[in-house]
């Protein structure tokens, strides 16, 4: 029963694991689009984003800021007022040196546990070879756990949603999402 249980777990794991690759590779092809922005194809390149985010749900907005993170675009207005600029740099200063296939999220410790949304940060790749931009996708909590709503996680199951170095972005028991306020695990 327990090794059934195990392969179970681990099953589950390959397939969310599939998933959010999916996830960020589309927000990638987003970072693909944004890079006509900074080519002076402002209009249209606003146009095709918003086309993007509309038909695909995983994605509540999308920013595209300059390298010096000034904001260049954004299909809504944030959530909170103001935006995360430190956090944003934070998480340039992550993706510095990496290959711009990266992906980095963005660590904004929300003080509004309905927030259901985690800032991802991709570069946006120029003729050289650093960044001439970024661009933040929102992904939605709330989608992504619908996609595994018949899970059956069981008394004390659960579902973490972790970055690359292991802080736990967000939490999904039996019961639901258990607040998005970054942590260690």
């Amino acid at each position: 029963l327990e090794t059934n249980a195990l392969s179970q777990q681990r099953s589950v794991a390959v397939i969310l694991s599939e998933n959010l690759s999916q996830v960020t590779d589309r927000g990638r092809l987003m970072a693909l689009a944004a890079e006509s922005w900074f080519d002076g194809r402002r209009t249209s390149t606003g146009e095709h984003i918003a086309q993007l985010l509309a038909t695909d749900q995983v994605f509540l907005r999308v920013a595209v800021y300059d390298s010096q993170l000034a904001l260049q675009f954004q299909t809504s207005p944030p959530a909170s007022e103001g935006g995360p600029p430190a956090a944003l740099q934070d998480a340039v200063e992550r993706l510095s040196g990496r290959p711009d296939t990266a992906v980095e999220t963005v660590r904004v410790a929300s003080s509004h546990p309905e927030n259901w949304a985690v800032p991802l940060l991709y570069p946006v790749s120029g003729q050289g070879e650093q960044p001439v931009g970024y661009l933040l996708a929102e992904l939605d909590l709330g989608y992504l756990l619908q996609l595994y709503r018949d899970v059956e996680l069981g008394p004390t199951g659960a579902i973490h949603l972790l970055a690359g170095d292991g802080l736990v972005l967000a939490e999904a028991r039996a019961e639901g999402l258990v607040g998005n306020t970054p942590t260690r695990r």
